[in-house]
């Protein structure tokens, strides 16, 4: 039966289905170095680390009702984050013969919102030429300085993301404020030049429909071009802006979220408290790939294979009300590797232990496969340096990725053919 026949106890099995399902896709985007999927690990875990505790208030109730009525909640609440999220929730599902779509309507989506504070923020997503126009009518475009530049690849696809610091064209208060920056990620590049030394100054120029294909440059010789370009503005004065002030005009205020209170504080049973923080903090570990330096050295395989099914188990133990045995299965399944972590998370350690020790060789290129590459100028910036993540391969003939980090250089530069396969 499918979540669109309306049975009772179909949402929550397709809120549980969704958990299934992430560590099925991690593990597959995980499988071989060459084929790593940092971002898709990264996401899929992320979606857990706010929707873990609401899995088990839905849990804990009482009754199937109950049950049921929570998970409604919790599955409308999982697909509020934006239209990015419900689509992957409700192909996720059909994927697994289960229908969402009734649950999760579709939301007309905004390009404003309003933050914690109140104050309106950009919610930008795809650069099309409306996008550009308000931000040069609000930014200097044409002074923007490159932060960074990363390099990485998707599974099979080769992606790249700059991070721009741009200058305000609208009043501030006499107070020292960073810089804006903006942020531009491509879904899949297919040409890549980029020199440090005339790296000032960013044009996008305007392309049919604004959207689809689309390259920037970046100062006098660099250049990025692909498909799917995604932007990001992080600005805390941006309602200060022209485009601020008119949105702060339309939008409406914040109204309390009860859905995303925070439910570590309600009561549940003791040992579902256990299985709730042990999960909790396993998608916490395999979030940790979002740092490359991390990507090396989490054992995401090893998670995987202790949390195979852990949705279909905790929906049986929703029924039975024993979630004990969940835990001494998880580790169990979690192999050597992870022995130490299991028996440290249990406790509620102060610190997690780590897994692997990062390796510290640099790539070497005809010996392996690069993978990402991270460069941020040496200037004021916390990140500042070059990262790389590699895949190379072993003695036992496998691949494993490796990873380095050191100093920028006093100039860099890089092409895309630096990014080619090695047999």
């Amino acid at each position: 039966m499918t979540t669109g026949s309306g049975t009772r106890g179909s949402a929550l099995r397709a809120l549980c289905g969704l958990l299934d399902a992430s560590v099925e896709q991690i593990a597959a985007a995980s499988a071989d170095a060459r084929t790593y999927d940092r971002g898709l690990i990264a996401r899929t875990a992320d979606v857990w680390d706010n929707n873990t505790w609401p899995l088990f208030h839905v849990l804990s109730a009482r009754t199937p009702w109950g049950r049921e009525h929570r998970a409604r909640a919790a599955l409308r609440s999982m697909a509020g984050l934006g239209e990015s999220r419900r689509a992957w929730m409700t192909e996720t599902a059909a994927a697994r013969g289960e229908r969402l779509e009734r649950l999760v309507p579709s939301m007309p989506g905004s390009l404003y919102a309003r933050d914690f504070r109140g104050q309106v923020r950009p919610w930008y997503d795809e650069l099309g030429a409306g996008v550009v126009a308000e931000l040069a009518e609000d930014y200097d475009l044409g002074s923007a300085t490159v932060r960074a530049l990363r390099v990485e690849r998707a599974g099979s696809r080769l992606t790249a993301a700059v991070v721009l610091e741009i200058a305000r064209r609208f009043p501030m208060p006499d107070v020292a404020v960073p810089p804006a920056t903006l942020s531009l990620r491509w879904h899949t590049i297919d040409g890549l030049a980029f020199d440090s030394r005339e790296a000032t100054g960013v044009r996008i120029p305007p392309g049919e429909g604004g959207v689809a294909e689309t390259s920037a440059e970046l100062g006098a010789a660099g250049l990025l071009s692909g498909r799917d370009v995604t932007l990001r503005l992080d600005d805390n004065h941006w309602h200060r802006s022209a485009a601020g002030r008119r949105a702060d005009g339309v939008l409406p205020p914040n109204r309390p979220d009860e859905s995303r209170r925070d439910l570590r504080t309600r009561r549940f049973p003791a040992d579902a408290v256990v299985a709730a923080r042990l999960l909790h903090r396993a998608v916490l570990e395999i979030r940790g790939v979002r740092h490359p330096r991390r990507a090396a050295r989490v054992p995401v395989a090893d998670f995987c294979r202790a949390l195979d099914g852990a949705g279909t188990e905790l929906l049986d133990a929703a029924r039975t009300g024993a979630f004990a045995p969940l835990v001494d299965r998880w580790a169990g399944r979690g192999g050597p590797r992870l022995a130490r972590w299991f028996a440290a998370t249990t406790g509620a350690p102060a610190e997690w232990p780590a897994a692997v020790e990062p390796a510290r060789a640099p790539w070497q290129p005809g010996r392996g496969e690069l993978r990402f590459l991270s460069y941020a100028r040496a200037e004021g910036t916390a990140e500042a340096g070059l990262e790389l993540l590699y895949a190379a391969p072993a003695a036992d003939g496998s691949w494993r990725l490796r990873s380095w980090c050191g100093p920028a250089p006093a100039r860099f530069r890089l092409r895309y053919e630096a990014f080619r396969r090695v047999p």
